[in-house]
């Protein structure tokens, strides 16, 4: 009679799970570039940003 072992589970390096069959860095990624394409929506329209915000040289301090 021979018996049937069954292999040690292996680690899951990369996240994958039966509800998630995708590797954690591509959830991972589309969180980022889903948080960048909403930045990048909030500042349609804001082209002009640096004529109302001047950039200081070293070491001055604005006073308002």
């Amino acid at each position: 009679m021979k018996l049937i072992t069954h292999p040690a589970e292996c680690p899951n390096p990369n996240a994958i799970s039966v509800h998630n069959p995708k590797p954690k860095f591509w959830s991972d990624r589309e969180r980022y570039l889903s948080n960048k394409k909403t930045v990048a929506e909030g500042l349609q329209g804001k082209e002009t940003w640096h004529l109302y915000n001047k950039i200081l040289p070293p070491g001055h301090i604005p006073l308002a």
